[in-house]
């Protein structure tokens, strides 16, 4: 936001996106210039994921705003560099998937209760003769 309004011109970007930018109307800019954000330097990454993780990835009781389920197990994996094999079989579908509309790809891409996935992947992987979930899902698609 700091970038878009002016504010903030340590950080390089794109003509593109200059442009983009630029296009802005005025309306949006006049609307939008009260919206409080920060801008961290890369050294304060760490206490940035942190933070991060107190105010939205614990759950919704937890948390402070909510967050929906893709976009905690999103925010783990990269956290972890792990595997989430809910949200990798999600996103191979939305990617591949055949039987779905591209409007469900949109909506389940941001929103989708992860937690069935997860829970019956280990179950399913065995009977599918796969070593793991992750195996299942690395041969899935």
């Amino acid at each position: 936001m700091k970038l878009i309004l002016g504010l903030q011109s340590s950080i390089e970007i794109t003509d593109e996106l200059k442009a983009k930018i630029a296009n802005l109307p005025l309306k949006w800019r006049t609307e939008n210039a009260t919206v409080p954000c920060a801008i961290y330097s890369q050294s304060e990454s760490a206490q940035v994921d942190r933070l991060v993780s107190r105010t939205h990835a614990k759950g919704e009781k937890a948390g402070r705003a909510d967050w929906p389920a893709v976009a905690r197990a999103r925010f783990n994996r990269d956290q972890n560099n792990g595997s989430e094999v809910g949200l990798d079989l999600l996103e191979k579908y939305l990617t591949y998937g055949k039987n779905r509309t591209t409007q469900q790809a949109e909506r389940w891409a941001g929103d989708y209760p992860l937690t069935v996935l997860n829970e019956a992947l280990p179950k399913l992987a065995p009977h599918l003769n796969f070593k793991s979930a992750a195996d299942l899902v690395s041969a899935s698609y």
